[in-house]
Formats: structure tokens, C-alpha cells, sequence
């Protein structure tokens, strides 16, 4: 038998420029911007975001982050009346469209909030909300008992609009948001300030380290560069 595709490296850019990487938030002083691909000893015959790569992305992404996501089975009650509703590890709550948006076709949005990170990786699997198709967003909040105020236009604000606005994150009290990159090869994690970017860099490398994998910072011409399917492990770090 085959043996699997292992991941060997997670890579990443600040603020790419390129319209190559179609990110939702520009890098234009509004956002701070972190890329990040992932390196793979060979391409796998399964569709989708490894199941190594989940789990270091969201365990580094709840080790400082409430996560607010994209869940078609996550609620079941009447909608925004109820709130959030206690589930495992985590809170869930459907929010309904107003008459005015439900005139323009604007769907109810299930959402799933979470800090646990094996609950998190439902996120990559969360159909019709495909990572791959680019339909699932990942608000990221501050940690801690306090739930999410949400509302159904900004949270489909932030799931339809192509480009990001830095206002309703921050109507939200969101500290930054991550999108599927380009055929959801690429994770777009955006940040509202510099300072909490770089603690997620910080928690992204020693979740590499813990996996015993490297974790890299790059050019973005180093990054364009990168072959992601490897050979052999015993190659050594991507170049």
C-alpha cells in the first residue's frame, strides 16, 4: 500500500503584493496579513487540507483566539432569538437574514464558536461552506468567557464581500480573520494590528516545533518559489 502524503513544512509571507494570491484583505495598512502554504513530501490523491496541516492551524489559532465559523449542522433552534447555544466545546447559533436581505436570496448563517481545537478542525470540512470552493470565513476574537455580539449582515458581509473591510471587524470586536487561499491551497489569516499577528506567528512555529516540522517566514519571492510537493523528507527544508 501507498504510504500517505506527510507534511514536512508550513511556509508563510507577511503582506504579499501579488494579485496572484486574490487576497479578501489587502495589505494596505488596514490589515497585516499573514500567508501560509503548507510543504508536503507528495501530493495527496485526497482532496482538501490535510489533516496535519488542520490540526496545527487551529490548535495554533484557539491557543489565542475564540474561533467564530461556518457550520451547516452546528444549530437547529429558531435562529438570533436564541442565542448562543451551548453544545460540546464549544457555542453554536443560526443567524436569520432581515426582510430586506432575504429579498436579495441572503441565507441563514449556522455558526459554530469554539476555542477547542479538535472542534475547530471542523472548519475545513464544513460543506457547503467548502474550504476548497473559498465559502468558509473564521472570525477570530479574544479569548475568554465572553461570546461573540454577532449580526447576520456583517457576518455575511465578511462571508460574501470580495474585499475585506477594516470597519466591520471592528464592529464586530474581532481581533482578525482567516480565509481559504487561492483553490484552498493557502491559508489568509489577517490581523487588525501588527503586534497580534506576530504572536500568531509565534504560536504557529512552536506548533510546527511540536509536530516536529519547520515553520518558516519567507520573501514573497521565495514563497512564488516554493516547491510544495517534496520527494523525500530527507531532503531537507524547502527551497
Amino acid at each position: 500500500m501507498e504510504s500517505p502524503a506527510k507534511l514536512l513544512a508550513l511556509r508563510s509571507v507577511e503582506d504579499p503584493a501579488d494579485a496572484c494570491w486574490e487576497l479578501r484583505a489587502q495589505p494596505d495598512g488596514e490589515f497585516r496579513v499573514l500567508l501560509t502554504g503548507w510543504v508536503m513530501s507528495k501530493a495527496s490523491i485526497d482532496a482538501g487540507v490535510p489533516e496535519s496541516v488542520e490540526g496545527v492551524l487551529s490548535r495554533a489559532l484557539c491557543c489565542g483566539n475564540k474561533l467564530v465559523f461556518l457550520f451547516p449542522a452546528s444549530s437547529t433552534k429558531a435562529g438570533d432569538a436564541a442565542g448562543w447555544e451551548p453544545v460540546t466545546a464549544g457555542w453554536a447559533r443560526k443567524l436569520r437574514p432581515r426582510p430586506m436581505d432575504r429579498l436579495r436570496l441572503a441565507p441563514a448563517l449556522p455558526l459554530l464558536c469554539t476555542e477547542d481545537a479538535g472542534v475547530a478542525m471542523r472548519m475545513f470540512h464544513a460543506e457547503p461552506f467548502s474550504w476548497e470552493m473559498r465559502s468558509q470565513v473564521v472570525t477570530l476574537f479574544p479569548p475568554g468567557p465572553a461570546l461573540p455580539e454577532l449580526d447576520h449582515s456583517s457576518m455575511f458581509r465578511l462571508w460574501r464581500e470580495k474585499r475585506l473591510r477594516r470597519e466591520v471587524l471592528l464592529k464586530l470586536g474581532a481581533q482578525g480573520i482567516m480565509f481559504p487561499g487561492v483553490d484552498g491551497d493557502f491559508a489568509e489569516v489577517a490581523f487588525l494590528e501588527g503586534p497580534v499577528r506576530k504572536d500568531f506567528e509565534q504560536r504557529l512555529e512552536r506548533e510546527c516545533l511540536g509536530t516536529g516540522i519547520s515553520w518558516e517566514l519567507v520573501s514573497e519571492a521565495e514563497f512564488r518559489g516554493t516547491r510544495w510537493f517534496q520527494e523525500s523528507p530527507s531532503k531537507g527544508r524547502p527551497r
